[in-house]
């Protein structure tokens, strides 16, 4: 056997020697391929989420103008069933909207306890339980102290002590005052400077809670706000599908 032949066959021996580690590394850049696709498959759903809660902000109906149940996972809430102080529950009545509404099918809305904690969810809860049940000044006052619970209701008798609230908007500017852990103003430059921490589900329901108090921002102060707070990558992947200013 010449030497050519030799070193042909050592050639071709040492290529099937690594046909197992070929297989190998083919296998790995397959698995490393799909992964790579999982995961641009979970950036463009991303992205759309994003998009779209985008589009609602600049249509003028993000969440911070809608009429949202609840408040934030912080907020300890219980809740008591109030009933309504028509004797009849029956009886229909013109609401400002216009048609006339039965107010029976709302007696078992529920009033929520307020502890101190949260103020402003509680009060937007509060007008509209208030509202359903076409409450006057006096009544909203005395359903709102049958709602005072632990800090909040010694904070009520303190004041009330001294000086008897003048009606439910007394009540309510007191309220924010003492409970309020921000001001106004910081409550915009909270809203202004929030930041992703972690995902973007995290983000938006932070971004909501934050712009719950400050919803009379403009859309595109809103949306500039969001895209600033978004993680650099994510905000920059955004900005290709999506300039800021859309839809036109």
């Amino acid at each position: 056997m010449t030497r050519s032949t030799e070193e042909r066959l050592d050639m071709v021996e040492q290529g099937i020697l690594r046909l197992p580690l070929m297989e190998e590394n083919v296998t790995l850049l397959s698995k490393t391929i799909t992964e790579m696709n999982a995961q641009i498959d979970k950036q463009y759903q991303q992205q759309q989420v994003i998009l779209k809660y985008l589009e609602g902000i600049l249509r003028d109906d993000s969440p911070g103008k809608q009429v949202v149940e609840g408040s934030s996972s912080k907020t300890q809430i219980e809740e008591t069933t109030i009933t309504a102080l028509s004797n009849d529950p029956k009886i229909e009545e013109k609401t400002e909207e216009g048609p006339a509404m039965d107010r029976s099918k709302f007696k078992k809305v529920e009033m929520p306890i307020f502890t101190g904690t949260d103020p402003d969810s509680w009060l937007f809860r509060a007008d509209r339980y208030f509202k359903i049940h076409n409450l006057s000044d006096s009544e909203k006052l005395t359903v709102a102290v049958i709602s005072f619970d632990g800090p909040a209701l010694d904070w009520y008798r303190s004041q009330e002590e001294r000086e008897a609230f003048k009606g439910w908007q007394d009540l309510k500017q007191k309220m924010l005052v003492r409970f309020r852990s921000i001001r106004d103003d910081t409550l915009v430059g909270r809203f202004l400077t929030i930041k992703q921490e972690t995902t973007v589900e995290e983000y938006r329901n932070r971004f909501d809670k934050f712009l719950a108090p400050v919803a009379f921002l403009q859309p595109v102060v809103l949306e500039e706000t969001f895209m600033n707070g978004l993680s650099p990558w994510l905000k920059s992947e955004v900005e290709t599908w999506s300039p800021l200013g859309w839809p036109k």
